[in-house]
């Protein structure tokens, strides 16, 4: 299989140029986990992108943010595992674990999977690690129990 060649020093720069994440990339800064990230690392990171947050709730978000340092930091670090999960085309594909602590499957089928978010793109490698585009945020567990069941079930509008 082919890699994408080194061309970021790390993990954000890479995000940036790339133009997709913005979201993800305000959520990481308001948790304060920029410095950490782009420090730091190998790191892999399943990076939802801006459209993946329109298919939860405003309400969801909302909870999350309120409490930058705890819940936004703990959705962030849900999407992160620590070294270079590169993933082979091959169907034999690992059970990982979170920096924030929850189990993330892999799963391929028709499209490559990480629990229920769709790998766009996989692979993208930089200096301090590896970058995989998802369709979905992984909300960790501990949002999903504190959190009411209604939270889940308004998408956010745009506009």
């Amino acid at each position: 299989m082919m890699h994408r060649r080194v061309l970021h020093r790390d993990i954000i720069e890479l995000m940036l140029a790339d133009g997709r994440f913005s979201t993800f990339i305000s959520s990481i800064r308001a948790a304060r986990l920029e410095e950490m990230i782009m420090k730091e690392g190998p790191f892999t990171v399943f990076a939802p992108v801006d459209a993946a947050f329109s298919k939860v709730s405003r309400t969801l978000l909302n909870y999350c943010s309120m409490d930058p340092f705890r819940r936004l930091k703990n959705l962030v670090l849900n999407h992160i595992v620590e070294g270079n999960v590169l993933i082979p085309a091959a169907r034999s594909l690992p059970r990982i674990i979170s920096i924030q602590g929850d189990m993330l499957i892999l799963e391929a089928g028709r499209w490559i999977r990480v629990n229920n978010a769709r790998i766009f793109e996989r692979n993208m490698v930089c200096g301090n690690g590896c970058i995989h585009s998802i369709d979905r945020l992984l909300i960790p567990d501990t949002i999903i129990k504190r959190s009411h069941r209604s939270l889940f079930h308004q998408p956010a509008r745009s506009g």
